[in-house]
């Protein structure tokens, strides 16, 4: 059966002698309106007793599609019934529906859902995670995005699933890897070819148990045996501390040249250089850019956040202490590849553009190298392949570090050499506060005596950017254009 309702009942209440007598007599004789009111009432009773009994019973298949509808879009009352009830769910109304769908699930019964895949890697939905690893998932089309043709977009993610309600030790559940189909129609052909031939590279074989060796316990059942191997070394969470930022209405965040240039502080370094400015640059995502960049926005912080404080909006003031140090940044929310970058000691950092501050300083080139490799994104992709890639989430990811100290230097030097590259290139970016107009005055000179010879683009930042070659040393992808 289907079920959309959370409401649960006792099977004891609708064997009661009494509301069944109520229900059922009739009384000989002429109706009076008394009488014809009472009908009714039967009528309705009767109603909300067949449904209660729908509710308080359980099958051995049961099936939905919930609706959705997260904890902070929640009537109060929603949220606090849920909490009550669904604490392990109560972040989202999808979530809710899988705990309800496993109580109205007898014994040995199978339950089938599709939802968002959010409660697969979120840290939020852990201990629905923990109650669902007692329930062995047969199978799973993890559709990713586009999954229907009219909710187009990235923000969409779903996946859909087969649970049976028995615990079954070792069982191997098969997983069909959607993702990377982009629009339905590929991906229902894909699903049928994996239906005919089971052995297609996009379909795993998992038991649950590999779940729990990864931290959080996510969903992650296309890992290789080394990548997990990988989470038995030290993660990010002991080389330093991971901190979400400030929290602020979008009235209180600007782009740097919509306010007075003198009411920013460019320059700070210390919390008591916030005094006599409004305003202060702020990391807030930004789209993908590695190494450095991308610090546009400014947020309002006059009389340390005084105005904030006393708007009848939501926001979050703390962690005075980390204010104004180096840290390594990242954009929270992105539908493109993660991209950790330096952020230096005169930027804030914002929800949107959460920060690792590192135990040593020392360190943070070589934490920042790892955290742009490959090894490093699949690591991630396992914890969470959301677009929303939250500080929890970068806490968990282990490091490796090398001990020789000649490698040790290679990393430095190209880390502080891209890093350089970046920051070069900021000048280049006629909206941001370091542009350097003398750029103009370059580029007129090279189209009056044009070169002979073609010039060189390396890509570095997501950009290709004419260099002088001799005399430099680059790491980025050479290109053909010219």
């Amino acid at each position: 059966m289907q079920s959309r309702s959370l409401i649960t009942f006792k099977n004891s209440i609708f064997d009661d002698k009494l509301i069944n007598k109520i229900v059922s007599e009739r009384e000989a004789g002429q109706l009076t309106f008394e009488m014809s009111d009472q009908v009714h009432h039967q009528w309705e009773l009767r109603n909300l007793i067949r449904v209660g009994k729908v509710l308080s019973s359980r099958y051995t298949i049961s099936v939905t599609n919930p609706p959705y509808m997260g904890s902070g879009k929640m009537p109060k009352t929603l949220v606090k019934f849920v909490g009550k009830y669904y604490p392990a769910s109560k972040s989202d109304l999808f979530a809710v529906f899988i705990e309800r769908l496993q109580h109205l699930t007898k014994e040995d019964g199978i339950f089938a859902m599709i939802t968002q895949h959010q409660w697969m890697f979120l840290s939020s939905f852990k201990a629905l995670r923990e109650r669902m690893s007692s329930w062995p998932i047969i199978n799973m089309a993890h559709l990713g995005t586009r999954a229907f043709e009219e909710i187009g977009g990235e923000v969409v993610q779903t996946t859909a699933f087969v649970a049976q309600k028995q615990k079954l030790q070792g069982f191997i559940g098969t997983y069909e890897r959607l993702v990377d189909f982009d629009s339905q129609q590929k991906k229902q052909h894909a699903f049928l070819a994996a239906v005919q031939n089971p052995n297609l590279s996009y379909v795993y074989r998992t038991k649950q148990t590999n779940f729990e060796k990864i931290p959080g316990s996510p969903i992650a059942y296309w890992p290789s045996k080394a990548v997990i191997k990988g989470f038995q070394n030290p993660s990010i969470s002991s080389l330093g501390v991971v901190k979400s930022g400030i929290m602020v209405h979008t009235d209180f965040v600007r782009r740097w040249f919509e306010v007075d240039e003198q009411t920013i502080q460019f320059h700070g370094s210390q919390v008591t250089d916030m005094r006599g400015f409004s305003w202060f640059p702020i990391n807030s995502g930004g789209g993908f850019q590695k190494w450095f960049g991308r610090n546009l926005k400014i947020v309002f912080l006059k009389d340390n956040g005084d105005v904030i404080k006393r708007s009848k909006t939501n926001f979050r003031l703390r962690d005075f202490k980390y204010y104004f140090k180096v840290g390594i940044t990242w954009g929270r929310i992105t539908s493109s590849d993660l991209s950790f970058r330096i952020s230096p000691r005169s930027v804030l950092f914002g929800d949107a553009g959460p920060m690792l501050f590192t135990i040593s300083e020392k360190q943070i080139y070589y934490i920042l190298a790892f955290l742009n490799t490959k090894l490093s994104k699949l690591f991630a992709e396992s914890l969470n392949p959301t677009l929303n890639f939250q500080v929890d989430d970068l806490k968990r990811i282990p490091v490796m570090l090398s001990k020789n100290k000649e490698i040790n230097q290679i990393i430095l030097k190209k880390v502080v050499n891209n890093i350089q590259l970046c920051e070069e290139n900021e000048t280049h970016i006629e909206v941001n506060y370091d542009y350097s107009n003398d750029k103009l005055a370059e580029i007129a000179e090279h189209q009056k005596s044009p070169t002979t010879k073609p010039l060189i683009f390396f890509e570095f930042c997501g950009k290709y950017v004419p260099i002088q070659f001799r005399g430099l040393i680059f790491y980025g992808q050479l290109s053909k254009k010219r």
